[in-house]
């Protein structure tokens, strides 16, 4: 099927990733429960299909469309960033679309609906060529006309808060299969893992695309950050990306941030007042790659 008839027909093909089979020894508990005999994690349909907001699938053709429609003008862009050229007419949608939540408990003031999607929970959409992460795609998943909107009329893609990211060759593609994030937690942290990884946003002003998985550990390790060089004992983890595609691996919240932190406070252009965020504790916001983690 083409991408085009693919558009049109509100659908998506999927290109198979490099094996993402988990073993079950890697991980006890939740993990293992939602472990199927495929190696491959059972999600919760609070993260496939979520309430009043666009579905995995929907997600998928939505992001396929993105491509089509924006191949035009983005083609060059998306190359440039990726480091060769990028053969729109070959993308799929890699494997999972992956479902972000908001790293905010709650937004106060007059937020109008752009504010409200760009930091509300988000889809990220990799795009494969010949099995190779190529591109990814976020948006906002309360954008529920994108999924209902047939061809030809126009996507209205700047209420969607969406974004696209040609994605660098050599960085770390595998971060966005929740299987293999866990594997790589496993054999860092000589831990199993105990449940099953949760993908949350980091906070503004960093991209969605930046993926960082919460990952609960079996028991305690001592971790010792790159940046502040300082040890401390977590049961509680990140797997995913730094500031940049090119950083990757286990993660944790650096205890003494050297930049300012996230801001909570915005001011809103649409509807012209001033719009404040309450930072979940959860939210994987000002961390740095785990350089040592001892059981």
């Amino acid at each position: 099927m083409s991408l085009l008839l693919c558009a049109l027909a509100a659908c998506s093909e999927t290109l198979s990733m490099p094996a993402q089979r988990l073993d079950p020894s890697f991980v006890t508990g939740a993990a293992a429960a939602a472990l199927q005999p495929n190696g491959r994690f059972a999600l919760e349909a609070a993260v496939t299909a979520p309430a009043n907001q666009v579905n995995e699938s929907q997600a998928k053709a939505i992001a396929s469309r993105f491509v089509l429609d924006m191949a035009p003008s983005l083609q060059r862009v998306w190359s440039e960033q990726h480091g060769s050229a990028v053969t729109t007419s070959a993308l799929r949608p890699c494997d999972r679309a992956l479902y972000a939540a908001t790293p905010y408990l709650s937004i106060a003031g007059n937020a109008s609906e752009l504010t409200r999607r760009t930091l509300g929970p988000h889809w990220v959409v990799p795009m494969c060529d010949k099995g190779q992460t190529t591109l990814v795609i976020t948006f906002s998943a309360l954008a529920l006309e994108l999924a209902v909107a047939p061809r030809p009329v126009p996507a209205r893609w700047e209420r969607a808060a969406i974004a696209s990211f040609g994605f660098p060759p050599n960085a770390a593609g595998w971060m966005y299969s929740p299987e293999l994030v866990t594997a790589h937690l496993f054999k860092e942290t000589g831990r199993r893992i105990r449940s099953v990884p949760v993908l949350v946003m980091p906070p503004m002003p960093e991209t969605p695309a930046l993926v960082r998985w919460r990952i609960d550990l079996e028991g305690p390790v001592t971790v010792t950050g790159s940046i502040s060089s300082i040890a401390r004992e977590r049961t509680t983890l990140f797997g995913g990306f730094g500031e940049l595609f090119a950083t990757a691996g286990t993660l944790d919240r650096n205890p003494q941030p050297s930049s300012e932190p996230p801001p909570l406070t915005w001011f809103d252009p649409v509807s012209k007042a001033t719009v404040s965020a309450t930072l979940s504790p959860l939210a994987p916001a000002s961390v740095e790659i785990v350089r040592r983690a001892i059981p």
